[in-house]
């Protein structure tokens, strides 16, 4: 499995099953952006297994597949409680690097049964978690720089975090990259010139440039040694799997842009899958949605599609993702990823016309989709998601913007566990990926 780390902390919530406390609230938020703004949020939680996608209303020129078509979503969720009036503005709070982060709304309870799960989390330092007990231990010889954030992590056959400074100029940089050993000791691994984000698939471990204005074509840079790759112009990677590179072509060939898929070894194009924005890459496949837009109430399509080829299969989901990367849980049979809700939420400004998002998952065998309860996300925020490492439970960590929150929900709960609050200010979408068993300790 692959996940992105950033800065984490928990905010302890004491409120009653049948409510919401107005304390429990998280920030996080931000407007869509321009190309190169985006770049830098590609960073942030695009050195996962895939990127956050701040981008609706692609072109509806789609190419035509070979589909096995599923019945449409069917929703479990409880209608939410009307809101109540006057109401006052969403609170925000300071985040890493001068932003405000808007706070989501929660309702939780401390753990009441072990859950085994153990974390990497990254921001500010590095260190691992013990959901249950919520012991918190920082990783020796990481001591990050002044404005420096761990804001990745990769899990390939060998652990890396990735660090970065706070850009001036909208565009990625990666500042260091460390390795981590199933011990706990760390070593930084020498980073050929200046690179965009790192990429991790199996054994092997990438740097990525990106295009720009005088240079057209990004590369692949293979960080264990080996020949760079050249990538198509314009070409816009998000991640890789099983040797394939998955992104966004902007061209005028076609159309506009495109979801294609590359080959990793070569740079050569393989599949065009048509319009469409990524919403989760790995273990072999890309989910992608099409026909959704952000600020619009009413259903759309997300297509699955293994990058070695075959079906594409569809699902009719009741309204648009969210602004996050979803994850795939490792058997493949579920997908975590943002649902925003049907009305807007009245106490967001003017600027803010997109309604807040609930954590969701697809069963991807039925097209079922269940709602976690208790969890409402600002506008344009995206939360770190990944699965425990036997996959019965889904972690969720939330941009408190000073410290980021620790959640963890299975089928059955009526509010999701909350783990001991990390400290430490939160840069974009926090991050976390499950350490393996052999590292837990």
């Amino acid at each position: 499995m692959t996940g992105v780390l950033i800065g984490v902390t928990v905010w302890g919530a004491q409120c009653s099953d049948e409510q919401v406390s107005e304390e429990e609230l998280l920030e996080s938020g931000r407007p869509a952006l321009p190309r190169r703004v985006r770049l830098g949020a590609l960073l942030v939680a695009g050195l996962a297994v895939c990127a956050l996608i701040v981008v609706r209303g692609w072109p509806h020129s789609a190419k035509s597949h070979h589909r096995v078509a599923l019945p449409s979503t069917s929703l479990h969720t409880v209608a939410p409680t009307a809101p109540r009036s006057p109401l006052p503005p969403w609170p925000t709070a300071p985040e890493a690097c001068g932003g405000d982060a808007e706070l989501p709304v929660v309702s939780s309870t401390p753990a009441k049964q072990r859950t085994g799960i153990k974390l990497l989390v990254g921001g500010v330092g590095l260190g691992t978690v013990d959901f249950d007990s919520g012991h918190i231990a920082a990783l020796p010889n990481v001591h990050p720089r002044s404005g420096e954030y761990v804001v990745g992590l990769l899990a390939t056959s060998q652990t890396y975090a990735v660090s970065s400074t706070c850009a001036t100029t909208g565009l990625p940089s990666v500042s260091r990259l460390v390795r981590i050993g199933t011990d706990g000791n760390t070593g930084v691994v020498p980073l050929p010139g200046s690179l965009g984000t790192v990429f991790g698939d199996g054994p092997q471990v990438w740097g990525v440039t990106f295009p720009d204005d005088l240079h057209p074509n990004g590369f692949l840079v293979p960080l264990d040694g080996g020949k760079r790759v050249r990538l198509p112009a314009g070409f816009w990677p998000v991640a890789i799997t099983r040797g394939v590179v998955v992104g966004n072509l902007d061209s005028a060939s076609t159309g506009g842009g495109s979801l294609v898929l590359v080959d990793a070894a070569t740079g050569l194009l393989r599949t065009d899958l048509g319009a469409g924005q990524p919403l989760a890459i790995g273990h072999g496949v890309v989910l992608w949605a099409a026909d959704c837009y952000a600020s619009i109430d009413k259903p759309c399509t997300l297509h699955r599609r293994s990058v070695a080829g075959g079906a594409t299969v569809d699902y009719r989901l009741p309204r648009s993702p969210g602004f996050t990367a979803g994850v795939i849980r490792p058997d493949g049979r579920l997908l975590a990823f943002t649902l925003e809700r049907g009305t807007p939420e009245l106490r967001y400004q003017s600027g803010h016309p997109i309604p807040p998002a609930d954590v969701a998952i697809l069963h991807l065998d039925t097209g079922t989709v269940d709602v976690v309860p208790g969890i409402e996300v600002p506008a344009k925020q995206a939360p770190g998601l990944t699965f425990s490492a036997d996959g019965r439970w889904l972690v969720v960590a939330l941009n408190a913007g000073t410290r980021t929150r620790l959640l963890a929900w299975r089928a059955g709960l009526t509010r999701p566990y909350e783990s001991r609050a990390i400290s430490g200010l939160v840069w974009g979408p926090p991050a976390i990926i499950v350490l393996p068993p052999r590292a837990g300790g």
